[in-house]
């Protein structure tokens, strides 16, 4: 196992923080851990464990799932959900939004600049992943691909794989549609049009 080079790195979630997720509205996807070649901080190599994609606030998770495309439609929209959730203890995270990161596994051969946490080549992500699955951290801290700005921050959080019960991972949640106030917000923000329903 490599070890991160020094501990400057690290990133302590409290336990009881408000976690933003936008997801689909269907069974499973509020606790989906993904294991597949798609998701960039995906464990694809660890038996039984996968990678759930969070962020610290609502519009961070917006503009995280939904802003690689700049119009979205309405229906789009109302068939995803906004969760908030929350786990019963501290979370232990590898912070890529922290200058001491770089030098973090270049034993290993990763050099960590903000490509990793924005680039298309997802392999470098993978290992490191897998590196800090191996290094007992919950999971990592970056900053959103789709925030030119760097304000907001997601986390790859590391859980059992899959679809899980929502209250077996999660201590508490709360589910509701995404509200225009959000949407009002991802306009303003980041320029996302969502179009509203055409005249019949």
């Amino acid at each position: 196992m490599t070890e991160p080079a020094t501990a400057g790195h690290d990133y302590i979630v409290p336990v009881g923080t408000p976690l933003h997720r936008v997801h689909r509205d269907r069974p499973g996807a509020i606790a989906w851990f993904d294991t597949s070649e798609h998701g960039r901080f995906n464990l694809t190599d660890v038996t039984d464990r996968g990678t759930c994609y969070l962020a610290l606030d609502p519009l961070g998770a917006y503009i995280e799932t939904l802003g690689r495309i700049l119009t979205r439609s309405r229906d789009d929209i109302n068939a995803r959900r906004h969760s908030t959730v929350a786990v019963d203890r501290d979370l232990r995270l590898f912070d890529l939004t922290r200058s001491e990161a770089r030098a973090a596994y270049r034993s290993a051969g990763l050099d960590l600049t903000a490509t990793i946490g924005a680039g298309d080549d997802y392999e470098a992500p993978h290992r490191l992943a897998r590196l800090v699955h191996d290094g007992d951290y919950d999971g990592v801290r970056y900053t959103a691909r789709h925030d030119p700005g760097h304000a907001h921050r997601s986390i790859a959080l590391f859980g059992p794989a899959g679809p899980n019960d929502t209250d077996v991972v999660f201590d508490s949640c709360e589910t509701d549609t995404i509200g225009n106030d959000l949407i009002d917000a991802g306009r303003a923000t980041f320029g996302i049009v969502v179009l509203a329903y055409p005249d019949l």
